[in-house]
This record gives structure tokens, sequence and C-alpha cells, in this order.
């Protein structure tokens, strides 16, 4: 019966619920296991607001012509299957019965969706490509429209079962083929920070509001108005026409549109998801290898890295002779990926070139031309005298080979790479350092861990990517200890990441540990802040409470970018406001201290002045983490905007960004931040550390003490400083304690305390 089709569709979506949670966590596998996405490295863009997208829209005559065109498909799409149900309730309901025949009109529909579904599946595996190669994107998303004028205009002259069946089939078989496949190349000159937004919005408010708007003309054509089954076709064939006007006007928009983008260089090939295939398209991205710009013939190039079309070997040819390395380099790219294999000769001319990208393109075109015996070529060239052959057979194999080719790099081909001594010395291992990377090789380390230590600095720099291509733990103290490096912790902290969760562990090791460097400790958060996992979160957070403010500085940051990039993750509020609490207790401490060494006593000793200064710091860098602590809790653009506020000198502006924190937080938290940002005067803030923190400086050496027992290497040495001119035996005692600290800082501040001492 209908009814137990019901229980069909729970086993289907139970599967579907089951399939969801397998393919998520293949996805936090992947994410574990690295590398991370490049995307998470990019800087966070700003959250929009309906408003601002609307804007976009209105800005854009491009943008408003796509919308009415979704539109026009919504509100085509929601009369069209009235119209269908309509005219199916008729034709089963039995002569003399109320109301249709349940089972047969179940077995109808089943019937037709099952044959749509084959039917659009079919017209989107075999035609989709040659539609959109041959009429472009506008022909592509005109089938639609077309295919619903000639159906609905069937409709209103014949209505009945036959004619709705072509009007809706017609429509769901093209929807989710070819007019599909065509709207996603209407955002293809978008820019993609804009596509994502245009598109929520469109998600979000277009398609409910509009679905809804054509659900209720209907209701007022059917239950108010009655119009036949014909009237309401004729509407539909106006509403088409509208459409089909649209899609002839959008079409040179759409070719202006994707000029300009190409221009600007605002398409970006890594982020499409479909191939290049209509005829528009192609043309303007032909027409761009005609420019002199250099940077654009590459942007084109890219674009039609994975395109296959016969015009493009006619038009790439002549950019194997440009100025611009890279041009030739893609060019040789887009000839490989063409099947035409009879430009070998040109191509052997470029295994000379003086650009390694090149050579190895220009290898690997050769490899492609010669299946049977490409392997046996690149053996040749890698046994032979010449350096450009060698290094272009050499990147060929790391990159393109398969498995058992990459075999032919042996120990002898390495050493013989490293040991090279002439003017091609430092380009061969850097040559070799990458192509290591692609071997998975661990009886190769050792070569990578020689190529770390070379003179060449673009050597290391090769030998560092390289190392975080193969996420060989073997390697880690190497990139963790090249943190500290100025020179090379950027291209350290590329490779860390692509290890992904599963070092976390480690660099929670190395940030905890205060034997290890702080020029290592500090890049360790910067490092997490780009595995984007809720495991990143958690190692962080729980860090809070363990490193000390310079430390803790580094990660509050690292935590606050992820949650700018990833707000989705749980960021342990309970966790963050014990942090916020520890921090404005050590801000009320400070301030406690600093009263005793007023910024108005002139008359001081050096070792005063530092620490006088070292606490305004502090103050300073307490209050900026505080905020920042905060930009976990509420919205961060709002907290850093209040922030910027009260730093503000302008007192109008101070007292706008303490109005809006005074709405802004929760109680407990004003009762400790507005004292700090109102000014009250120094004995009520210190009311307030007293109160709120039990903390009670009486005199300076309370405080030399509490700043030498404290965790912030910097405070504790000015402290240790400021106390070898004191008397005090607990101060001596506190100099003599600190002349074993582990922090060197510190220790050699006590250790020269003392023997001025004596």
């Amino acid at each position: 019966s209908t009814e137990n089709l019901l229980y069909f569709c729970v086993v289907f979506m139970a599967v579907c619920v089951f399939l969801v949670t397998w393919i998520w966590s293949l996805t936090q596998k992947d994410i574990d296991e690295g590398p991370v996405a490049r995307g998470s490295r990019k800087k966070a863009e700003p959250e929009a607001s309906m408003g601002e997208v609307f804007r976009d829209v209105k800005s854009s005559r491009y943008l408003m012509m796509i919308i009415g065109i979704i539109i026009m498909t919504m509100v085509t799409a929601t009369f069209v299957d009235y119209l269908l149900k309509a005219v199916a309730e008729v034709a089963f309901t039995p002569a003399g019965a109320l109301k249709p025949d349940k089972e047969e009109l179940s077995a109808f529909f089943g019937k037709y969706y099952g044959r749509v579904s084959l039917l659009s599946f079919l017209v989107q595996f075999f035609l989709s490509y040659r539609i959109l190669k041959v009429f472009g994107v506008s022909g592509a998303i005109m089938f639609l429209p077309v295919s619903q004028l000639l159906a609905a205009v069937g409709m209103a002259v014949a209505p009945g079962l036959a004619s709705g069946v072509i009007l809706r089939g017609s429509g769901d078989v093209f929807k989710y083929s070819i007019d599909k496949t065509g709207r996603e190349l209407l955002f293809l000159p978008v820019p993609l920070d804009v596509k994502k937004r245009v598109k929520v919005f469109i998600d979000v408010l277009i398609d409910r509001w509009f679905r809804g708007l054509a659900g209720g003309i209907l209701y007022i054509f059917t239950a108010v108005i009655i119009l036949t089954v014909s009237q309401i076709s004729m509407m539909v064939i106006g509403i088409v026409l509208l459409w089909m006007v649209l899609v002839l006007f959008i079409r040179k928009q759409y070719i202006n549109a994707f000029r300009q983008a190409l221009d600007k260089g605002e398409i970006d090939p890594a982020q499409l998801t479909f191939k290049i295939t209509d005829a528009s398209t192609v043309d303007n991205l032909i027409k761009a290898l005609d420019s002199d710009n250099a940077r654009q013939v590459n942007y084109a190039l890219g674009m039609l890295a994975e395109v296959q079309n016969e015009k493009l070997i006619a038009v790439v040819q002549p950019l194997l002779k440009h100025a611009d390395r890279e041009v030739r380099s893609r060019a040789l790219r887009v000839l490989g990926n063409q099947g035409e294999r009879g430009l070998g000769e040109e191509i052997r001319l470029l295994l000379s070139d003086e650009d390694a990208e090149v050579r190895i393109e220009a290898m690997h075109y050769i490899y492609l031309s010669n299946p049977d015996k490409g392997g046996e070529l690149l053996r040749q060239y890698l046994k032979g005298d010449d350096f450009y052959l060698q290094s272009a057979a050499l990147g060929c194999i790391a990159r393109y080979a398969s498995r058992d080719e990459k075999s032919l790099i042996t120990g002898e081909v390495i050493e013989r790479f490293l040991n090279r001594q002439d003017e091609h010395a430092v380009p061969s291992r850097k040559l070799l350092a990458a192509a290591l990377g692609t071997l998975d090789n661990p009886l190769f380390s050792e070569y990578l861990l020689r190529l770390l230590g070379d003179p060449a600095a673009e050597v290391v720099r090769e030998a560092i990517a390289a190392i975080g291509h193969t996420r060989d733990r073997e390697f880690l103290p190497q990139l963790l200890n090249l943190l500290s490096d100025k020179h090379y912790r950027a291209d350290a902290r590329a490779a860390l990441v692509q290890y992904g969760n599963r070092i976390l562990g480690t660099l929670n090791d190395y940030l905890s540990d205060p034997a290890i460097g702080l020029a290592v400790r500090r890049n360790v958060p910067r490092v997490m802040m780009h595995i984007p996992t809720q495991q990143s979160v958690d190692t962080l957070t729980s860090s809070l409470t363990r490193v000390e403010p310079g430390i803790r500085h580094a990660v509050i940051r690292a935590l606050n970018r992820l949650r700018d990039k990833n707000p989705e993750l749980d960021y342990q509020q309970e966790t963050i406001r014990k942090a916020l609490d520890r921090e404005a207790q050590a801000y009320y401490q400070a301030y406690q201290i600093q009263q005793f060494y007023p910024e108005t006593e002139d008359d001081v000793s050096r070792e005063v002045r530092l620490l006088r200064r070292a606490l305004r710091e502090r103050l300073q860098k307490n209050l900026e983490r505080i905020f920042r602590l905060l930009a976990l809790i509420y919205p961060a653009k709002d907290v850093f905007n209040a922030y910027q506020g009260v730093q503000s000198a302008n007192k109008n502006i101070r007292a706008s960004g303490i109005e809006f924190l005074e709405n802004l937080l929760q109680k407990d938290i004003k009762e400790f931040l507005m004292p700090i940002l109102d000014e009250t005067s120094p004995e009520a803030i210190i009311r307030t550390g007293r109160k709120r923190f039990r903390i009670d400086i009486t005199n300076r050496q309370e405080g030399l003490v509490a700043l030498a027992r404290g965790k912030d290497p910097w405070l504790k040495a000015c402290a240790i400083y400021a106390a070898g001119s004191a008397s005090s035996a607990d101060l001596q005692e506190l100099i003599e304690e600190a002349a074993g600290s582990s922090d060197a800082l510190v220790r050699e501040t006590a250790l020269l305390v003392a023997k001025s001492g004596a």
C-alpha cells in the first residue's frame, strides 16, 4: 500500500544518515592526517549582513539578472508542479468518486520520478558537455525555458496527463542537468567572496520568499479567482517569456563580466568545481592569450589547464617562445593535456630552457609522447652528463612518474646531484630536495637532513617544504627547532601545518615545556591556528593555565584566529572564563604594585625606571589579553571595535566604547572591567582588586616578592634587578633562588645582582 512506502523511506533515510556520518568521519581523518587545506591559511573573510549582500546585488546589473532568472525558475516550477498534480488527480479519480485512487496515483508518481531521474542522469552524462561546448552558457540556460514554453503551450491547448508529464518532466530533466551546470557557470565571473555571500542570500531569502510568493499567487488563482488548468498554463507562458528575455540579455552581460574578471584576476582556478567546457568561456580565454600582459596570459592558461579543445593547440603553441618563463611552463601543461603529440621537436628545444619548471614540463610532454619507452628515456637522461636533461628527468619522475618509475631515483643518482661542484650545484640540490619530498622512501631521509644544513638558503627552504610533503615524524625536532630561526620559521610553520592533527600532542609538549626556547614556543600556536580542528582548540585552551604571559598572548591570538575562521568549533567557554579571571587578577596585581612606583617620581634609580616601564607594558598587554579573551565569548568584531574605542584619545569615542561594553557584557565581567576602563581613582581600582581577587600588596617589598614569584620571566628579571639595591633578607633570599632558575634571563640577572652586591 501507499503507506508501506514510508517504511522504505525510513530505511533510505537511515542509510543516508550512515553515509553522512561515514563521510564526515573521513573528512576528519583527512584533517587529522593532513595536509591541511590551504584555504585555512587565508585571511578570514568578514561576515556580511543581508543588507550588505543586498547592496552588492543592487550595485551589479549582472547579479540582478542572475537572481531574476532564478526567481523565474522558482515561480515557474511552483506553477508547473501544481499543474501536474491537478491533471493527475483528475486522471486517477474513478467515475463518480470524489477522490483519486490512492494506489494508482502513488504508482504513477513512483514511475514518473524514477524515469525522470534516469533521464536527467543520461542528459547530464551524455549531453551536457556537448551542449555547453557547442551552445555556450546562454544556450545551456535557454534549454529549460524553451522546453517549458513549448510544453506550457501544449498544456494550454490540450490539458491532460500527457501534457502535464511533458511540462513537469522537461523541467525536472533539464533543471538538474544542463540548466544547473549553466547556472553554475553564470557565477564564474563573480568574485569568490561575493559569490559565497550571494548564494547564501539566494538560499536563505530569495528561494524561500519567492516560492512562498508563488504559492500565495497560486492560491489566489485556484481558490479565489478559480482559474482553469489552461488559464494557469497561459500564466506560465507569460512567466517563461519574461524568463527567456532575461536569458537573452544576460548573454552579453556574461561576456563583459567574464572579461572584467579576467582583467582583474578575480577567478580562482583552484576554486572551480567543474571543468570549463562552454564555447563562449573558452573563446574568451583564448582571446586573453593574445594579451601583452604576461600576468593575464598566465591567468588564462591556468583556467585552461584542464580544458580539452582542438582550438587550443594552434593558439597555445606560439606561447612556447614567450619571454615569461611561467607562460612557457603553463603553455606546456595545456598542450600536454590536449593529446596532440606532434610537437616533439619544438618541445625538445625547451629541455635546455633556463627555467627548471619549463624543462620539467617539456620532459613530461616527451614522456607522454612515448608511452611505451617513456621510462627508458627517463633512465637515459638521468644517467647522462647534461645537467638540463638530468634535472628535467628528475623533476618529471618526482612529479608525474608511476611508483615503479620513481625507483629510477637511486642513491647513486642522489649522490650525483648532491656532489655537483659546478655552476649548477645549488640548482641541482634544490631540485633534488623537491624530488625527495615526493618519493616516500624512508631510506632517503638522511639526504633531506643533509639538505637542511645546506649553506644555500633556497636549498634549505626547498628541503623544509619537501619534509612537510613527506609528513615523516622523524623530522619533527628539526622543523620545530627551525621555528627559532627568523630566516626559516615561516617555512617551518607551513611544513608543520601539513602534518595536521597527529602532531598536536608533540606541539603541546613543546608549547608547555619551559626548557624549550621562547622563540620556538611562541611560534607553536601559530602552527596550531592553521590546523582548524576541535583538537587544536582543546590543546590551545588547556594550555592557558600552564604557560607564562608571553606565550599565553600567542595562544590567545591563535584562538582568536581560529574562532574568526571556524566559529562552529567549541571554544570551551568555561575554560575561557577562568582564563579571563586570571588575566584580570594579574592586571589588578600589577596595578597595585605600580602605585608604589609613580610616574611623577623623577629621582629614581635605573633599576626602578626599568621596573616601572615593565609594569606599564604589562598592564597594556594584560588589557589586550582581556579583550582578546572576551572576543572568544562575545562577537569578536564587536569586542575589537570596543577595544579600539576605549584605547582612543578622543573622549567621546572612548565613552561610546565603554557604553557599548556596559550593554554587551555580563554583570560579573563588568564588575572587574569597568573600574579599569572608567578611569576611576586608583583607590577605587585597588579596592576592586582586594574585594574581587583578594590582592592586598601594601609596600614595595611585597610587590617585588609577588613579581619574583610570578610566571612572567621579564617581570621576574626586572623585580630581581630592582631587589638588588634592597637590604631585606627576604629579597636577598629571592635573589639566591633566582640564581638557580631554569630561565636564562632570570638566572643571569640574579647572578649579576649577586655579584654586584658582593
